[in-house]
């Protein structure tokens, strides 16, 4: 079942000049002003009664808020099409009523948990496991840049919401949650900088695109006609995506490119947790880099400690990535089929196969499942975890 949930709030504000709302008469017109998407914002609209030529202050920048956004000013039309007002202006009654829409410019800097580290390209061994049994081989990447932190919620809900309003689909089963435990789809709380989760692999593609859109950058995930991905509830669609090798956007990382940026650019065995001195055997050294099992999920749901925990608050790897170890499992590109036994460059794993590659482990995972090397899949359509963004170098 597909549903993009409106979590958007309308507000049909009135502002007043004179202090008090008169009663309307025959020479009065009617002033509404549309802020959608405003924080809080109430639903039960209220409308300016004025006679023609007075002159009304509209809302400056500072008058309400929107996570993630800054009031840009006002238009005549919703698209933004017709004729602009500054924040604060003077907007002077014409002989007939009229509707202002806010208009909202996307402010990222307002937002924490964004940075992006450089990973440059090399040859290197890869080794990886799917339990009992290790494949190595050689593999020669491209640079390109890894996000130091899984997506928070807070950036998840922003994106969201916008993509809602601008032509996106999202599958109601997997509503972003406030980390784990945590709500779904409500205003970011107190746990709003924990890695978002319940996120479906297509719905995590979709989400990448729209904050690529949102951000002024290409899209990087295409349909088989070419098309923007914009449907996360196409299931069909989305497991014939396209990667789009020149887009500039936002995207998952191929599963070589995540194993090389959490072994420091494969320094480190593929039996370490990411950033550890030694291996998943020494759990002294585990819990300095990882929030799994032991000290995130064994200790009981009633334990502070218990779930996910805000990124960024464990020991970075060398590349100064955070929780590539636990905390969240992270989707990748990949299908997931054996790993290649010849070299290899910029592989992106088969071209089909019916399960999506997920790393790093989780809050609830043991040590062998937190290792750099550790291969892990996930239905794409059912499966829900967390994921981290990638982006071409510059």
């Amino acid at each position: 079942m597909k549903k993009c949930i409106a979590l958007l709030m309308v507000l049909s504000m009135a502002f007043m000049v004179s202090g008090c709302f008169d009663d309307p008469d025959d020479e009065d017109y009617i002033l509404t002003l549309i802020a959608a998407g405003r924080d809080g914002g109430s639903t039960v609209p209220e409308e300016i009664y004025e006679k023609e030529g007075t002159q009304i202050t509209l809302p400056g920048p500072d008058s309400y808020s929107r996570l993630g956004f800054t009031l840009a000013g006002w238009n005549t039309e919703e698209d933004g099409s017709g004729t602009v007002y500054l924040p604060g202006a003077s907007f002077t009654m014409p002989g007939e009523n009229n509707t202002l829409y806010a208009q909202w410019s996307f402010a990222p800097s307002t937002l924490d948990y964004r940075d992006f580290a450089t990973v440059t390209g090399g040859t290197y061994t890869h080794t990886d496991t799917s339990g009992y049994e290790t494949h190595s081989y050689t593999h020669t990447l491209d640079p390109y840049r890894i996000a130091k932190y899984e997506v928070t919620y807070e950036l998840w809900y922003v994106v969201y919401l916008w993509a809602c309003d601008n032509g996106y689909e999202f599958d109601i089963d997997h509503l972003g949650a406030e980390g784990h435990p945590g709500s779904y789809g409500s205003f970011p709380g107190g746990d709003k900088f924990e890695p978002v989760q319940n996120i479906g692999w297509c719905d995590a593609i979709v989400w990448c695109n729209a904050y690529s859109e949102l951000s002024g950058y290409t899209p990087v995930y295409l349909s088989a006609e070419e098309t923007v991905l914009r449907d996360a509830g196409d299931n069909n669609a989305c497991n014939q995506a396209l990667w789009d090798h020149d887009a500039d956007g936002y995207r998952l990382p191929s599963e070589a490119e995540w194993q090389y940026a959490a072994s420091n650019r494969g320094t480190l065995p593929y039996d370490y947790p990411a950033g550890s001195n030694d291996s998943y055997l020494n759990e002294a050294a585990n819990v300095l880099v990882a929030w799994y099992r032991p000290n995130a999920y064994s200790v009981g749901e009633s334990h502070p400690d218990y779930g996910t925990h805000p990124v960024g608050t464990k020991d970075a790897n060398a590349l100064d990535l955070y929780d590539m170890s636990g905390n969240s499992t992270e989707w990748c590109w990949d299908w997931y089929a054996a790993s290649p036994t010849e070299a290899q460059t910029n592989y992106t794993g088969p071209e089909t196969a019916s399960r999506r590659v997920m790393r790093g482990g989780s809050y609830g995972d043991y040590a062998q499942y937190i290792i750099v090397g550790a291969r892990m899949s996930g239905d794409p359509a059912t499966t829900s975890c967390g994921y981290r963004l990638a982006r071409n170098a510059e």
